[in-house]
């Protein structure tokens, strides 16, 4: 790795905290960077568990995610900075519009300049990956690969209010609604969980 540092960076929280908005802002930050979305190893719809109460495929568990695969690309990531190039994300991952963008895209190219003059003193090259899950923190493997942790915390209307207009829409061509109660009875509960 020669005069390169990998700095791996995780963005957790519940369902729509803003871990993926907050993951794409610093990546405009932070030069030489790259985003890891754990969603992207979400099991296939027919391997995710059944939940007794609601008899629903559960994917807001830990039994949702393939983290054995998860792992891999971490790993590969923190030690060469560079995936398989048979990776291939899955989802179109959701930003919220909460602010103006064009006044963080001032904001964004400000503290990019500020983070570049820093590093350029720096004798090492340093990479970073921004890892955003909402299941970071409950694997220890995942969480030795982590060099800094952050969990971003939102109120619970908040929160519903955001899922069930990210829900209602169109994502990768299709439109997704979540069924009736999902919130209240698999998002919320899940998260309360862990």
């Amino acid at each position: 790795m020669g005069n390169k540092q990998i700095i791996t960076i995780g963005i957790s929280g519940a369902s729509c905290t803003g871990k993926s908005t907050l993951a794409n802002w610093l990546q405009k930050i932070f030069p030489n960077s790259t985003i890891l979305h754990q969603d992207d190893y979400f099991k296939k719809r027919e391997q995710l568990p059944i939940d007794p109460m609601t008899n629903l495929a559960n994917g807001e568990c830990p039994e949702a995610i393939d983290f054995e695969s998860f792992i891999g690309s971490l790993y590969e990531l923190h030690t060469s900075f560079g995936l398989a190039k048979t990776f291939k994300p899955k989802k179109n991952h959701h930003i919220h519009h909460d602010i103006e963008s064009n006044e963080l895209d001032n904001l964004a190219k400000e503290l990019n300049y500020k983070v570049q003059n820093v590093l350029s003193e720096k004798q090492k090259e340093l990479n970073f990956v921004l890892v955003d899950g909402f299941l970071l923190y409950i694997n220890s493997d995942v969480v030795k690969e982590l060099d800094i942790k952050l969990f971003l915390k939102a109120d619970y209307n908040i929160l519903k209010k955001r899922r069930e207009y990210i829900y209602g829409r169109k994502i990768l061509g299709r439109r997704w609604v979540d069924p009736p109660n999902y919130f209240d009875n698999m998002v919320w509960p899940n998260y309360n969980k862990i």
